[in-house]
């Protein structure tokens, strides 16, 4: 895509998170990162991944071309564009949260705040 992608981890250098967190987590990026790349007309991407207090912390952002956050998520059931109720719907099962931060001409951040379970620990 030509689009330079910077991806950090923070407090996850040891410990991998549990499969099914990790698979929706994985799932939530790429999602993100699809958008990016059909959407978003952005040179670059970062992606970080922080593990701290308990909670995970996955932040995509981009400089793209951003977007109205209010109607996008309105009208896109309508439209059949699901990929941001997708990534809403994941956080949700997680236990978690989705914020979209996006206006034109702004690029977009998508925030996902989830309680944090690592390998070895019970799903919940």
């Amino acid at each position: 895509t030509g689009i330079r992608v910077d991806f950090h981890r923070d407090g996850l250098e040891t410990s991998r998170l549990a499969g099914s967190v990790e698979i929706a987590i994985y799932r939530i990026v790429q999602e993100a990162l699809t958008n990016v790349a059909k959407h978003a007309g952005a040179r670059n991407v970062s992606v970080l991944l922080r593990a701290h207090a308990g909670k995970l912390r996955a932040i995509i952002e981009d400089d793209g071309v951003g977007f109205d956050v209010a109607a996008t998520l309105e009208y896109a059931p309508e439209e059949r564009k699901l990929g941001l109720i997708g990534i809403q719907e994941r956080a949700g099962l997680l236990g978690g949260t989705c914020t979209f931060e996006s206006r034109p001409g702004a690029g977009c951040t998508v925030f996902i705040e989830t309680p944090l379970t690592l390998e070895g620990e019970p799903d919940e």
